[in-house]
């Protein structure tokens, strides 16, 4: 009984463990760092198309522009968009003036 006890003490103090556990320390960082390097990939992509549409919308107004027809298209292009009214509650007129 001792003697299983005694290799099973070695195995543990034995250099295997240290190793075990700096390779899932290094799993877990190299796992870390792909989904930071994923994540910025994803956000340039968006910064990049959301751009070329910029582009391609301002070159639509400039191309307006010559037809006269889109004086204030760049003023409504580059006006800060309006807020999100997607978890607004509407309640009706009639509904507030009974209150």
């Amino acid at each position: 009984m001792q003697a299983i006890a005694m290799r099973l003490l070695d195995a543990m103090h034995h250099a295997v463990w240290p190793r075990i556990l700096a390779g899932l320390t290094i799993m877990a960082l190299l796992g870390s760092f792909h989904e930071v390097v994923r994540g910025g990939v994803q956000q340039g992509e968006t910064r990049r198309v959301a751009t070329a549409a910029h582009a391609d919308r301002v070159w639509r107004c400039q191309a307006l522009r010559v037809l006269h027809a889109g004086d204030g298209c760049l003023l409504r292009l580059n006006a800060p968009a309006l807020p999100q009214l997607e978890n607004i509650a509407i309640v009706p007129l009639a509904d507030q003036m009974r209150r």
